[in-house]
């Protein structure tokens, strides 16, 4: 798909108590979880074009989440996006500035 001037590949979304590899959100309170977006950039350019993006989820409630913690992987050209979202969500919305949307939760 194509966000703003990048084309990035969603490769797996996931919801974890743990985290990725036990790195959690700052924000993560005892009621949340931690919903994980893996993202592979396709287009040229550096990996921080995407890991930098401001981007933030929403659940069914409508309720916002900011990006909690991002990390990037070089080898494979990945941003894994974290946000601190409440363990009773189930559906998710992921926004991005340039104003795409994607529905993440038939990806779960």
């Amino acid at each position: 798909m194509t966000v703003g001037a990048l084309t990035i590949r969603l490769t797996e979304v996931t919801l974890s108590d743990n985290g990725f590899n036990g790195w959690v959100p700052a924000n993560m309170a005892e009621s949340d979880t931690v919903l994980l977006v893996q993202a592979k950039l396709e287009s040229e350019g550096p990996l921080t074009l995407l890991s930098d993006l401001e981007v933030w989820a929403t659940d069914e409630t409508g309720n916002r989440y900011d990006i909690g913690s991002s990390l990037s992987t070089a080898d494979t050209n990945t941003a894994i996006l974290m946000f601190a979202v409440p363990k009773t969500s189930t559906s998710f919305l992921l926004w991005f500035p340039s104003g795409e949307i994607i529905d993440l939760s038939p990806l779960l």
